[in-house]
């Protein structure tokens, strides 16, 4: 199982790690993400333990290198902590699917603010949005 003490390891021995897949790792937290550094693709997806805290501190750590995201199914992150990824210079790739706490108006504030901000986006997935309102 992977875990926060897990993740502190692997910071102390694989120290070009890039990208890193913690699909479904229920047990992680900021303790363990706040040890990674200079990571360019995180996969997160179904991770409850992720909250706005641990969401918050890979965004700092992160946000100048990372160009792929995927918090597919995070349900414990909110809008306001969602808000701050247009703050990723190099995203390329962002995956928004079932995440509940964002609303079809949020989504679509998310998406001019992101084409404002992310200029390097090229995927975005937002599949299973319960509404999706038309980008005027």
């Amino acid at each position: 199982m992977v875990t926060d003490s897990l993740l502190e390891r692997i910071s102390h021995t694989l120290l070009s790690l890039g990208v890193l897949d913690l699909s479904g790792c229920i047990k992680v937290a900021s303790a363990g993400i706040q040890h990674l550094t200079r990571l360019e693709s995180v996969c997160i997806p179904m991770c409850s333990g992720i909250t706005d805290i641990s969401f918050r501190v890979l965004l700092q750590r992160h946000y100048s290198s990372l160009t792929c995201l995927d918090i597919t199914g995070c349900y414990h992150i909110s809008a306001s902590a969602i808000s701050q990824m247009s703050l990723c210079p190099s995203l390329t790739a962002l995956y928004l699917g079932n995440c509940n706490q964002i609303t079809s108006s949020t989504r679509l504030i998310y998406i001019r603010t992101l084409s404002e901000k992310c200029d390097k986006l090229q995927i975005l997935d937002i599949r299973a949005a319960r509404t999706f309102p038309a980008i005027a």
